[in-house]
């Protein structure tokens, strides 16, 4: 039985150029921009292509380079954490034990490898022959993904790994012709403010709290003790998820999404049909010949986790916004109308929260077409 090591797997993504590199490189009129479409207007919630700045990391709204397949939908925000791409199927098919357990993983590269007791077993956790020359041990899923899929060859200018194999389908990496590496990053990045690309949409990715919902809920508390909050900050809070919301329901940007998620697949069949075999398999002296790499089918297992993950945050998101509008709304409605506090004398301000609630009510779904094809019937890359 293993515990699930923080430490055990990484994948090294690249450095991706910042929004004023992008203009810099490519020129502002190739570089796609977007954002509230009237922003200093309330009743307003138009979301799309706007002109692209610039300047546009020091534009008095700030921009950032933005990649549509959030990084966090792979791996987590922590350096040392476990790529999200594996975590549940390592679960599911390792025995894993709680973090205060006296049971450590072995050490993969140090250690043969032993499955503990057998109670409280996962009848459906994966064994493996140790493929590591010299060794006879059985290893667990999470073991087997160090000896094979942590492992880097022995090249310190070009080292290689199967985990970050898997973030080359993201643009700007070395080992891509510089014509195809431009196209990638010119075709892959937008620019989005930095307040929904940086926290509000990383926020969701990454499963951490929804951004400003601490301050929304300082609003809550002034609202029932009927002290005034700064209604125009909570409206603005709200909206910002109403534009991440419309960002990914963007038809351009979905494509763009898929586009992605379709490399990341294509990398994960690519690295278990051949690659790892090839370049982790080829160490001397490391694995045994008769043993090779055992494929574990992750693209398959990609496939239906993107589109859930995605799933997921369309509908917490959605479930945010509705809630805030309607609190926000009830709170300023008319004296004498159901749920308010009956303070808000100013119209606008009522007029506002009103406006604001209508929008979020009546957003489309998402809708993403992952299966969408090329005109040659494969899937869009």
């Amino acid at each position: 039985m293993s515990r699930f090591s923080d430490e055990g797997i990484t994948i090294s993504f690249p450095t991706f150029p910042s929004s004023g590199a992008l203009v810099k490189k490519f020129g502002a009129s190739k570089i796609t921009t977007y954002d509230g479409l009237k922003l200093d207007d309330c009743a307003n919630f138009d979301f799309g292509v706007i002109t692209t700045p610039s300047d546009p990391g020091k534009h008095k709204r700030v921009y950032a380079a933005e990649h549509v397949l959030e990084a966090q939908v792979i791996h987590s925000d922590s350096l040392y954490s476990l790529p999200k791409i594996f975590r549940d199927v390592m679960i599911e098919r390792s025995n894993i034990l709680s973090d205060d357990s006296d049971t450590e993983m072995g050490d993969a590269d140090d250690s043969d490898t032993e499955m503990g007791s057998d109670s409280g077993r996962n009848i459906n956790a994966l064994e493996f022959p140790d493929p590591r020359q010299g060794k006879t041990g059985i290893l667990s899923m999470c073991e087997f993904m160090e000896v094979w899929w942590d492992k880097k060859t022995n090249n310190k200018k070009n080292a290689w790994s199967a985990n970050s194999f898997v973030a080359t389908a993201y643009p700007q990496k070395s080992n891509v012709k510089e014509s195809q590496r431009i196209d990638n990053i010119k075709n892959a990045q937008v620019l989005l403010p930095s307040s929904i690309n940086s926290d509000v949409k990383a926020n969701w990715f990454t499963g951490k709290a929804p951004a400003n919902q601490a301050n929304l809920g300082l609003v809550e508390g002034r609202a029932k003790d009927q002290k005034s909050p700064n209604w125009d900050d909570a409206f603005k809070w709200v909206k910002l998820h109403l534009y991440f919301y419309k960002y990914l329901a963007t038809p351009e940007v979905q494509k763009i999404l898929v586009k992605q998620a379709n490399r990341v697949a294509k990398n994960l069949e690519e690295a278990e049909t051949s690659l790892i075999q090839q370049h982790i398999g080829g160490i001397p002296g490391y694995v045994d010949p008769k043993k090779p790499y055992r494929k574990q089918h992750f693209s398959d297992d990609w496939r239906p986790y993107v589109r859930q993950r995605h799933s997921v945050v369309e509908q917490q998101c959605l479930k945010f916004m509705k809630t805030w509008a309607r609190k926000l709304r009830s709170w300023n409605s008319q004296p004498g109308t159901a749920n308010a506090l009956g303070f808000q004398q100013n119209k606008d301000i009522r007029e506002m929260f009103e406006n604001l609630e209508r929008a979020v009510n009546g957003l489309p779904p998402w809708n993403i077409d992952w299966d969408e094809k090329d005109s040659s019937g494969k899937p869009i890359m």
